[in-house]
């Protein structure tokens, strides 16, 4: 099981999708990214964003919170 970063596909301020809202981050990384997992391979592209000097992983993991 691992992830590999294929390529970036850009870099700038950006919105990140979280919870079906979008939430403003400064600066953002949008990765082509592979994953291998149970003897599959799937490309994504995944977000990360810079935000007080530290690296955040952005995924939406299914329904809201609030809801």
């Amino acid at each position: 099981m691992g992830t590999r970063v294929s390529s970036l596909l850009g870099f700038g301020p950006g919105e990140v999708p979280l919870d079906g809202s979008l939430i403003p981050v400064e600066d953002v990384f949008i990765l082509d990214a592979n994953r291998h997992e149970n003897g599959e391979d799937t490309r994504r592209e995944m977000h990360l964003g810079l935000v007080d000097g530290t690296l955040h992983w952005f995924a939406d993991c299914g329904d809201p919170l609030g809801e």
